[in-house]
């Protein structure tokens, strides 16, 4: 274990992780094609399905086998990273079709359809630009062959063409020559965001582009030195601007059938330098040639760790889909100050084509898929399962596990430009971040770290410098690490980092942290919520459950619109402007000390409804739904509520018609006399649902 790492046991999934994605809640979200195991090829705009489930490392639980509700087929895409948190998916068996995935909706996260693309593509790579907008580029496994030229998604505007043409990236596939025809040349492409909203494509192609897509133009960043063509390698970029290239092959697989029997991956590794690029757009990437890997390969995975080491897993010595033969059983991790790759505990499974890999919150990473052979020629090429490896960073030098640094205290939200202060442990000497990744087939555009220089500690709070430039630190979730002076990293903590104040982008910053708990299982059932998209002024974030009983969900941050459904269920704020709904049953809602609005929803349940309110203040108010002097018997009583909490209470009823009650704790009936409570009935213009409202006064 010391030096060299372990595997965990195998974890059985209802389906094969062709696509996988690391959630801000610390979940793992994978999806594969409309069947379990198997896939179909381009369907165009025939409805369709695709299959996903969620593994929660938390609880060790995978989730049942699910169909995304959209009718498509999100076999082979280009997959982006929001600022939002939000995942766009575009291309692959469903050629033209564009989904969004918000993992914030949901115990699972909902997905829905987004504005189709010009250019119908598969296996076409995308990236998350600067200011929040999409590009992608290539992708002739799907729609007809070549012409995939380049386009950009924006929110709310769905797809543009830019004008940069897909022809530049297209290399000579030795299995397209062998075809006549394009299929692959133009595939998976390694894609970097950079400032200004440009775009580094490092290859697979030998020739290297930087692209612009917001002004339509592009411009050759050099070549990637004696390194051809070599598709279905991996490129990581584990410091700002620095990029590890390794592995590939010259066809994307061997097909006997044509005459291609013998192609071999290559082992050679690569260091690309486009930081000078960062100032200068006129210079180009510099290309060093390194020490190569222990092993040829081609359809692996590569995920760059905390400490700046990158991990290096699985693939074959040949390329060859749907099969384990001539797979490489033992990981590599290369180290940035060495330029050395060590190799590391043997793997208990083979991960080849159609594999995944995403770092994980506790610095470990997670390993899965392969296969999605559903001929039934050799079933035992499928994986439906994953391990998760433990790097050696996570062992002291006699085997037992090292002691990690802490992160006692992080923000939720980071708008660039600002320092960030946070609070750990005393064993640590640097910090790094880490963006949440996307995989498939190989790629993860999506990936990066950034080192952060300490600008101040003391008694355990840091002030760290994080470069403000969204081109280096993309907008999104990132999960920030503690390391000490071993390398030995901490459980994340996961920060929304959005673009400076005042630019596009700006508004991607929302404090969603949140904490939500199932009393009855115990277990922390979500950990962040998602943007407000509502009517009222000031909100920025909601969390909605309507599925689950008896929760008690606490924000520490402002400005929130929380609504439970059914049951027993506590609902805590601090501050900001809120609105606080329990929905049906029992609820105790506790506002903080800012504007806080409680509702009471009686227009539709069919039992009573009791909300008790504590730290009820002025400029607070309380809205009773659906209740009207006329219709409902309202009758007030002091020293009604739980122990501790009683208070004025309101009791709304009317025949055949559920009870509303109203407490608020601390209050009495002379309250509604003495100036620090007033009562009015209305009617919302919008809706017409009339209410009743209590305002606190004073």
């Amino acid at each position: 274990m010391a030096g060299i790492g372990s595997w965990s046991a195998t974890v059985q999934m209802p389906t094969i992780p062709v696509a996988a994605a690391m959630l801000p809640s610390g979940k793992i979200l994978v999806w594969s094609s409309n069947e379990p195991l198997g896939f179909e090829t381009d369907i165009g705009d025939t409805p369709s399905r695709t299959l996903m489930s969620v593994y929660d490392p938390a609880t060790g639980a995978v989730s049942p086998l699910m169909d995304t509700g959209v009718q498509v087929d999100m076999f082979c895409p280009g997959i982006a990273y929001l600022p939002n948190g939000e995942i766009l998916v575009a291309g692959g068996s469903s050629s033209d079709h564009t989904s969004i995935y918000n993992p914030f909706i949901g115990q699972y996260g909902t997905w829905a359809n987004d504005a189709d693309l010009n250019i119908a593509r598969g296996y076409n790579a995308s990236v998350t630009l600067s200011n929040g907008d999409v590009f992608t580029i290539g992708g002739s496994w799907s729609g007809t062959a070549g012409g995939k030229d380049g386009e950009l998604w924006s929110p709310g505007g769905g797809w543009r063409l830019t004008g940069i043409p897909g022809s530049i990236i297209t290399a000579d596939d030795l299995l397209d020559d062998a075809q006549g025809f394009t299929q692959f040349g133009d595939n998976h492409d390694w894609l970097f965001s950079m400032p200004n909203s440009r775009v580094f494509d490092a290859g697979p192609s030998n020739q290297m582009y930087f692209f612009d897509p917001l002004a339509g133009t592009y411009a050759s960043a050099g070549t990637r030195g004696a390194d051809p063509y070599s598709v279905n390698g991996n490129a990581v970029m584990y410091a700002p601007g620095k990029i590890l290239k390794i592995g590939g092959a010259p066809a994307y697989t061997n097909k006997p059938e044509l005459g291609l029997n013998e192609v071999n991956a290559t082992n050679s590794a690569y260091l690309i330098d486009i930081s000078q690029s960062y100032a200068n757009p006129a210079a180009t990437a510099t290309v060093t040639q390194l020490a190569p890997m222990n092993f040829p390969r081609a359809y692996s995975d590569a995920v760059v760790l905390p400490d700046g080491e990158v991990f290096i897993v699985g693939g074959q010595t040949q390329p060859l889909q749907f099969t384990d033969v001539n797979a490489v059983m033992t990981p590599e991790m290369w180290n940035p100050v060495t330029m050395q790759f060590t190799q590391l505990a043997a793997m208990p499974t083979p991960r080849d084509y159609h594999s995944t890999a995403l770092l994980m919150l506790d610095g470990r990473v997670w390993v899965g898929g392969g296969g999605d052979d559903d001929s039934g020629n050799d079933p035992s090429v499928n994986h439906p399962d994953f391990e998760i490896f433990t790097p050696p960073y996570l062992y002291a030098s006699d085997g037992s596990l090292a002691v990690r640094p802490v992160i006692t205290s992080a923000p939720a939200s980071l708008a660039l430009g600002n320092a960030l202060t946070v609070s750990a442990s005393g064993n640590v000497t640097s910090f790094d971040l880490v963006r949440l990744g996307t995989s498939t087939h190989s790629l993860d555009t999506d990936q990066r770290r950034v080192p952060l220089a300490i600008q101040s500690g003391a008694n355990g709070t840091y002030t760290l410098a994080v470069p403000s430039d969204p081109g280096i630190t993309v907008p999104g979730y990132w999960m920030l690490f503690a390391l000490s002076a071993g390398g030995v990293p901490s459980v994340a903590a996961i920060i929304q980092i959005g673009a400076p104040t005042g630019t596009a982008g700006a508004q991607a910053v929302e404090p969603r942290a949140i904490a939500v708990l199932n009393t009855t299982t115990n277990q922390t059932i979500d950990t962040v919520g998602r943007a407000y998209t509502g009517p009222v002024a000031n909100l920025q974030s909601e969390y909605i459950n309507i599925t689950s009983d008896s929760l008690n969900i606490s924000a520490n941050n402002a400005n929130w619109f929380i609504h439970s459904g059914s049951g027993t269920d506590a609902i805590a704020v601090t501050s900001g402007t809120n609105v606080l709904d329990g929905g049906t049953g029992s609820n105790f809602l506790s506002g903080g000390s800012g504007t806080n609005t409680f509702f009471v929803d009686n227009r539709g349940p069919s039992t009573d409804i009791w909300s008790t309110v504590v730290a009820f203040h002025a400029g607070d108010a309380a809205t009773i739904w659906g209740v009207t002097p006329q219709d409902f018997g309202l009758a007030w009583a002091d020293g009604q509520g739980a122990t501790g909490y009683t208070g004025l209470t309101l009791h709304a009823a009317a025949a055949g018609k559920p009870t509303a009650s109203l407490t608020l704790a601390g209050y009495t009936q002379a309250d509604l006399n003495n100036g620090r409570l007033s009562v009015l009935f209305g009617a919302d213009p919008a809706s017409g649902s009339t209410y009743m409202y209590i305002h606190g006064d004073s």
